[in-house]
C-alpha cells in the first residue's frame, strides 16, 4: 500500500522497492544519480557483450547507440524499474556467453544470479530460463556432460534466488507466484482494449463488463480473495478474448506499439 497502515504487496518483487527504499525513501534524488550511473554501467556491458560476440568496432558502435537512445536516457532520469533491469538483464547475457566462450562453470553461476535478480526486478525474464536450457543443449564444442551440468548450476542458482519471494508471497497471498502485474495486464490493459475495439465500445463501458466478469468470479470462487490468486482467471479470460481473433488483436497492438514510437509528444 502506499499510505499508512502499509500492507503487504503482490504486484511489484522486491529489488527496485528495496533499493529506491534504501537510497532514495526521503530524497529521491539520490536514487536517481544511482539509477543514471547504473545506465552508464549498461553502456559498458553492452560495448563488452559486442567484444565477446563481434569485433570491438561493432561493440563501439552498439555501446554508442544505446548511450544515444532517447528512450533509455527517459527511463534513467524517472522512477522507473526499467534501468536497473536492463543493467542487471545485460550482466547476464554477458557471463552467459562467457560460458559458451571459455565453459567456465563461475560463469553459469553469475549469469544465474544476474538474471534472477533481473527477474526479481521485472518479471518479464520468467521464461528466460527455458529459452537458456534450450538454446545451451545445443551450444557448440562442449560434451553434454559440461552442459547438463551448466543446466544444473544454473537451475539451482536461479530457482534459490527466487525461492525466499516465492515463499513470501505462497506465506502472506496462500500462492507461490512471483508477482500479478503480467496476468493482470493482460487481462486489463491488452484484453480489454481489444475487446472494446471488436465490440466497438468505449474503454469505460468495456472496464464496466471486465469489473462484472471478475466480480462474479469472486462471488463464485470466495478463495479468490486477493490478486495473486485471481491470476488463473485473468490468463484464462485474456486468452479466451485474444484466442477469438489473434491476428485481429497482432494488428491493434503492432498498430499501438508503432503510434507509441512515432508519437512526437
Amino acid at each position: 500500500s502506499e499510505h499508512a497502515p502499509f500492507e503487504p504487496n503482490a504486484a511489484w518483487p522486491p529489488v527496485f522497492p528495496f533499493l529506491l527504499g534504501m537510497l532514495g525513501s526521503s530524497q529521491i534524488w539520490r536514487y536517481l544519480i544511482f539509477q543514471i550511473l547504473v545506465a552508464s554501467f549498461s553502456v559498458a556491458a553492452l560495448y563488452k557483450i559486442g567484444v565477446l560476440v563481434f569485433e570491438r568496432r561493432t561493440a563501439l558502435w552498439a555501446g554508442l547507440i544505446f548511450a544515444l537512445d532517447p528512450i533509455s536516457a527517459f527511463w534513467s532520469i524517472n522512477l522507473l524499474s526499467e534501468t536497473l533491469f536492463t543493467f542487471l538483464f545485460l550482466l547476464a547475457i554477458y557471463f552467459l556467453i562467457k560460458f559458451w566462450k571459455a565453459g567456465s562453470y563461475g560463469s553459469v553461476f553469475f549469469s544465474a544470479l544476474f538474471l534472477a535478480l533481473a527477474t526479481l526486478t521485472r518479471v518479464v525474464t520468467s521464461l528466460f530460463p527455458a529459452i537458456v536450457l534450450v538454446f545451451g543443449w545445443f551450444a557448440a564444442g562442449m560434451s553434454r556432460k559440461k552442459i547438463l551440468t551448466a543446466i544444473l548450476i544454473f537451475a539451482v542458482v536461479f530457482i534459490a534466488a527466487l525461492s525466499p519471494w516465492l515463499a513470501r508471497n505462497q506465506k502472506v497471498f496462500g500462492s507461490a507466484s512471483l508477482s500479478y502485474i503480467p496476468s493482470y495486464n493482460w487481462y486489463w490493459y491488452n484484453a480489454r482494449q481489444f475487446y472494446a475495439y471488436k465490440n466497438h465500445l468505449s474503454q469505460s463501458e468495456a472496464k464496466t463488463v471486465f469489473l462484472q466478469w471478475r466480480e462474479q468470479t469472486i462471488k463464485d470462487n470466495p478463495a479468490f480473495n486477493n490478486q495473486l490468486k485471481l491470476q488463473p482467471f485473468y490468463a484464462q479470460k485474456a486468452f479466451q478474448i485474444i484466442a477469438q481473433d489473434p491476428a485481429g488483436y497482432l494488428r491493434l497492438h503492432l498498430t499501438n506499439t508503432a503510434a507509441v514510437f512515432l508519437s512526437t509528444g
